[in-house]
């Protein structure tokens, strides 16, 4: 299986609202899954035309998705 070799620099946009040093620091003793969430995401757009485009870290937030993305028509995504 072929695999991907390019290199990229993301963009880093900082959160206006970061976690608190000792509110972190108390999570990461015990962190579990799915529990805690970071303050922080990765985004990254793709295009046919451009491929993967538009690196960036950028704050937690909603995620935009297409009302007809095929995912959200009769379980056409695959698990």
């Amino acid at each position: 299986m072929p695999t991907a070799s390019f290199e990229t620099s993301f963009e880093t946009l900082p959160s206006n609202q970061p976690m608190a040093d000792e509110i972190r620091e108390n999570i990461l003793k015990n962190p579990g899954f799915g529990r805690y969430f970071t303050d922080h995401m990765a985004h990254i757009r793709w295009t046919g035309d451009a491929d993967w485009h538009g690196h960036q870290v950028r704050p937690y937030g909603p995620l935009t998705l297409d009302p007809a993305a095929s995912v959200l028509h009769y379980g056409q995504g695959n698990f």
